[in-house]
């Protein structure tokens, strides 16, 4: 089991929502300075230099307002390198946070279709 990161995959309109807005969303919806095992670390997955620019620049806003260091994995990656989990994983961390659930749904109609925004297990070999 620990040759794989659980995660999501969010498809994002910059026209409506920013990168930028994504990153301060992920800091805000779990503790990214938590030590854990590979399975459940916290990480991000970049896709591109300006990503990792504005991820960056996200981090180093929220590291002050932290007691720990941000332990986030940072990887660059492509949206391929995802495979979807199993149907009883999909959407578990959603059902279980009312809050992101809530957040996610004002930025992506589509959460609940299947589609990528799904809870998928990222691959990083």
């Amino acid at each position: 089991m620990g040759d794989h990161t659980e995660s999501y995959m969010i498809e994002f309109d910059p026209n409506v929502v920013s990168y930028r807005t994504l990153c301060h969303l992920f800091f805000q919806s779990h503790n990214a300075t938590a030590p854990m095992p590979r399975q459940y670390c916290s990480s991000v997955f970049l896709y591109s230099d300006e990503q990792a620019r504005v991820y960056d620049e996200v981090a180093a806003e929220v590291q002050p307002m932290l007691r720990r260091n941000i332990v986030t994995r940072r990887l660059v990656s492509s949206p391929d390198r995802f495979t979807d989990a199993e149907g009883y994983h999909q959407h578990f961390s959603l059902r279980q946070n009312p809050r992101l659930l809530a957040e996610v749904a004002k930025v992506c109609a589509r959460a609940f279709s299947g589609g990528a925004e799904a809870a998928r297990a990222g691959r990083d070999a």
